[in-house]
């Protein structure tokens, strides 16, 4: 009988590599309410691991931190748009509706189907016009705050079961994400300048439809990368035997 078990710790945080096995409920992979029992241990792995293990160099999803990020002008919204220092909240208290796995001796991929009811994102920004516009040019620097409500997401992760000085370990060599649902939107920038801060703000809001579409691509890209830095970091902490044990 071969036991399996998905160790979320990705998730979250803890002071040893004892207590985070000790703590995390464990799956058998022939429960045959596996997907049931995936569900309910990831959810607590997200509280109980929420803060990261740095001991580990598991980093935290709670927030989660990206160092920098680049989206690319377009005809909506006529700015390279440069993000700095982002630090991520709201990942500890979403909830995982689904969840699909299939393991073999030499790979494994993992799917998610996850919900939050409010994200948060607060940061560095710098926005220079590259593109020709009507209005006034709204170029400017400073922090960035935005909103998420209602935000559903799924994420695939495929990896390999690779060997270390003869000891396996689990590494995720791809990860796509996907937006499926966005009720809501808000971005808010203070800089030197509040007139051109709430300016900005009115553009992007007033175009925030039409900027998900266009710029769906890069939001998906950044995310899918901070996920998978986060999971290879928890299980390059453990070998395989141990997270995904045979």
């Amino acid at each position: 009988m071969h036991r399996f078990v998905l160790v979320f710790v990705f998730f979250a945080s803890v002071h040893s590599q004892t207590d985070i096995l000790g703590q995390l409920h464990i799956c058998k992979r022939s429960d045959p309410k596996l997907n049931d029992c995936l569900k309910s241990s990831i959810k607590g792995a997200l509280k109980i691991l929420a803060s990261g293990v740095p001991s580990l160099k598991i980093p935290s999803i709670d927030p989660i931190e990206v160092e920098r990020w680049t989206i690319h002008a377009s005809d909506v919204l006529p700015y390279e748009q440069y993000y700095e220092n982002l630090n991520l909240t709201g990942y500890s208290d979403i909830e995982i509706e689904d969840v699909y796995t299939n393991v073999g001796d030499e790979y494994f991929s993992i799917h998610l189907m996850c919900s939050a009811p409010k994200l948060l994102v607060q940061g560095d920004y710098a926005y220079y016009l590259v593109r020709p516009t009507k209005g006034e040019d709204l170029s400017s620097q400073g922090t960035v705050e935005y909103k998420y409500d209602a935000h559903k997401f799924f994420v695939k992760f495929d990896g390999d079961i690779i060997k270390k000085g003869g000891v396996e370990y689990s590494e995720i060599i791809r990860t796509d994400f996907s937006m499926v649902r966005l009720r809501s939107f808000e971005m808010t920038f203070q800089t030197d300048h509040q007139r051109i801060g709430d300016k900005l703000g009115e553009l992007v809001n007033g175009g925030t439809r039409k900027l998900a579409t266009i710029n769906m691509g890069e939001y998906e890209e950044m995310y899918a990368a901070a996920f998978q830095r986060i999971a290879n970091a928890v299980f390059a902490s453990n070998p395989s035997e141990k997270l995904l044990p045979k």
